[in-house]
């Protein structure tokens, strides 16, 4: 399924999100048009950004998640949350956590892209690059450039 079909069903899960929250959470997205086209496993996303949710806002009073999609030699796919930083053996862990084979939310999204692209991509965890502290999911899946419809 191309990348575009798999943000909008990201964006709705959102919107039910800023319902929720009431005036708390601020959406950012930076997404490349180039690829929106690119093939990409049904629902691989989503689990990430609701894990933020669930793991990474707690009790943060302004809650901001942001989306980047750019594309360099491969597809490279960020997503970052204003919750509290963990620490690096927090981070340590949970990549650690990711790679295992548990049913783990985190690891079924490995295993599903390892299905998918062998070992062609990356999935991991780090630090925000931003001033409002939090943590950022990194996916970096391969490129083609070929768009869904084989133009």
């Amino acid at each position: 399924m191309p990348l575009r079909r798999e943000l909008e069903y990201v964006r709705s899960y959102l919107q039910l999100q800023k319902l929720r929250w009431d005036g708390q959470l601020h959406v950012e997205t930076d997404v490349d048009p180039r690829a929106l086209e690119q093939q990409v496993p049904f629902n691989f996303l989503q689990p990430i950004v609701e894990n933020a949710f669930t793991h990474g806002f707690h009790e943060s009073p302004e809650k901001t998640l942001r989306v980047d999609v750019e594309v360099r030699n491969a597809l490279v796919i960020r997503v970052t949350n204003s919750g509290e930083a963990l620490t690096a053996r927090e981070y340590y862990a949970v990549n650690q956590a990711i790679r295992s084979s548990t049913a783990h939310g985190l690891s079924m999204i490995n295993h599903k892209l390892r299905a998918v692209y062998d070992d062609r991509y990356d999935i991991r965890i780090g630090p925000a690059a931003w001033d409002k502290g939090g943590s950022t999911f990194t996916l970096t899946l391969p490129y083609d450039g070929v768009p869904a419809d084989g133009r």
